[in-house]
């Protein structure tokens, strides 16, 4: 069985990070992102306009377990 990775949105720390779709699935968010496992950060955003435009996608893409986030 190969795990399937995923990117999305890591508001605490704005970025977006890819992770293990099952773990993501099989544990509370932010249980998950406090004990980071097997994450690694793939993009590093640094303004804050784009932060908040992200900011709006995430109960569409994280808490509705939509795991993808495509950038425009």
């Amino acid at each position: 069985h190969c795990s399937e990775y995923v990117n999305f949105i890591d508001d605490t720390h704005k970025h977006v990070v890819s992770g293990n779709k099952d773990l993501i699935k099989n544990n509370p968010l932010q249980e998950t992102l406090k004990y980071r496992l097997k994450y690694r950060p793939v993009v590093q955003f640094k303004l804050s306009i784009y932060l908040n435009k992200l900011n709006e996608y995430i109960d569409k893409v994280i808490y509705k377990n939509e795991y993808k986030y495509n950038f425009p």
